[in-house]
């Protein structure tokens, strides 16, 4: 995660285009809610109910004034960048075809939905149906991208 980047959504109800950014320290709090709650091995793809045997091995946020500094592959990340590396099973029958997937850039990088889903439905009188749809429509898109793709999990 990167501090004050901004990223695009899209809302498929109201067909609306916004953008979301995070702040340092909300990326801070992201990060150890995450751990506190336990979430280094609840991996899914792409906001579906396919997890996959996967966890967080390491992790950290930039700060160079504290001696946190990126790897080279990050030299440019800027302070308050949150990094994790993650170790998929190598016994379990997804890992090759979602290895090679992260390989072929179809999967690039992490998101973090289920703290903000949690957020959600506690801030907002979500309408459950509205919820399941949403899911629902998540799970074809998956679908699609991994049919498109010659994935098979």
């Amino acid at each position: 995660m990167i501090p004050n980047k901004k990223i695009e959504r899209f809302n498929k109800v109201t067909k609306e285009v916004f953008e979301v950014f995070f702040t340092e320290k909300t990326i801070r709090d992201i990060a150890k809610n995450y751990f506190k709650k336990g979430y280094q091995t609840q991996i899914n793809l792409q906001h579906t109910n396919t997890f996959i045997d996967a966890y967080v091995f390491s992790s950290f946020i930039v700060d160079r004034k504290k001696g946190f500094n990126p790897p080279n592959t990050f030299k440019n990340a800027v302070d308050g960048t949150w990094i994790v590396g993650v170790q998929l099973d190598k016994n379990a029958p997804e890992s090759k075809t979602v290895f090679e997937a992260i390989k072929k850039e179809i999967f690039t990088g992490f998101s973090i939905e289920g703290y903000f889903v949690d957020q959600l439905t506690k801030n907002f009188n979500a309408d459950y149906t509205d919820y399941l749809h949403a899911l629902n429509e998540l799970e074809k898109e998956l679908d699609l991208i991994l049919l498109e793709n010659n994935i098979k999990i």
